[in-house]
């Protein structure tokens, strides 16, 4: 239902804060329901093999040659390993490996579960109105962007972001303004969204740095934390704690975490839910605790190093 509403999930640190229970997408993808590739977004995800198909009619481009060719193999040998496609390919390893790179990020051909390539099924829609979708779904998602925020989220030329903004805007689907405080950027929301009365959000969430959220909120949580990197926990719209790491069902690593004790104790009920298990741990103070060990038990060594 995630994957069908917002059209990807990224990896386990997007599926933990958005799927209640202990999950974790390799099971999932394990069954052949979702296969891995370039989304909207400029990073790697998972999703369905339709929308796939859409994601890669948003991004049509003319082929290079080497691309033409390599495409060609993996839809005569699909599902095929790497090293199957470099060895019956024309071109050199390094040559082939960069355009079977470059046909996944133009999401043209994806991996199945175990890391197998094939390539998208079916006939490509139009370029404007598969770009539409993708462009209305991370909309949906998001509610609204600047227009170089969409462009980055799109994996788009700036042009064709203001194009598109246009077109959803003439459709009534958009509404743009001020609409930061304090900020003359331009912004684009939700035309729905326009009269809605905002309802205060009291919930605890963790917030993973590889979640596309987290991208989307970076410039906050850079500004509250000092680092674009910390994953943090939001009591509502406040950050109440930070930390170097990650929670998810995979496995937790929190380093130098900082806040309140409420959001520890949250940080560690939701691990607990996970089935994962975290220690606070600041890097600093276990640096210098290696240091004065060593200094303790090898004296002559310590004083050499220095």
């Amino acid at each position: 239902a995630l994957v069908a509403d917002r059209g990807y999930i990224r990896n386990d640190s997007e599926l933990m804060a958005r799927v209640s229970g202990r999950k974790l997408f390799k099971k999932l993808i394990g069954r052949d329901e979702y296969v891995k590739t370039f989304t909207s977004i400029p990073y790697i995800g998972y999703t369905t093999r339709d929308k796939a198909l859409l994601y890669a009619s948003a991004k049509q481009t003319e082929l290079t040659e080497e691309q033409s060719k390599v495409l060609q193999i993996v839809r005569r040998f699909e599902p095929a390993a790497k090293k199957d496609i470099v060895r019956v390919s024309p071109y050199s390893e390094p040559d082939t490996v960069e355009a079977l790179n470059s046909l996944v990020h133009l999401s043209l051909v994806y991996q199945d579960s175990v890391s197998m390539y094939s390539a998208v099924d079916g006939d490509l829609i139009p370029k404007d109105q598969a770009q539409l979708w993708a462009a209305k779904m991370a909309f949906k998602e998001f509610g609204m962007f600047s227009a170089e925020q969409f462009s980055l989220f799109m994996d788009i030329r700036m042009s064709v972001a203001r194009s598109l903004l246009r077109k959803m805007e003439d459709e009534g689907y958009l509404v743009k303004g001020f609409l930061e405080k304090d900020s003359s950027t331009l912004m684009w929301m939700l035309a729905e969204d326009k009269d809605r009365k905002v309802e205060k959000v009291r919930d605890q969430l963790i917030i993973n740095n590889q979640d596309n959220l987290h991208l989307y909120l970076r410039p906050y949580f850079k500004q509250v934390t000092g680092a674009a990197t910390n994953s943090v926990i939001l009591r509502g719209t406040t950050v109440i704690g930070w930390f170097k790491g990650k929670v998810t069902a995979s496995g937790a690593k929190v380093d130098d975490f900082e806040g309140e004790d409420s959001a520890y104790r949250y940080l560690k009920m939701v691990a607990s839910s996970l089935g994962v298990s975290i220690e606070k741990r600041d890097t600093e103070i276990d640096d210098w605790n290696i240091s004065e060990f060593y200094a303790k038990t090898n004296p002559d060594g310590f004083d050499k190093r220095l």
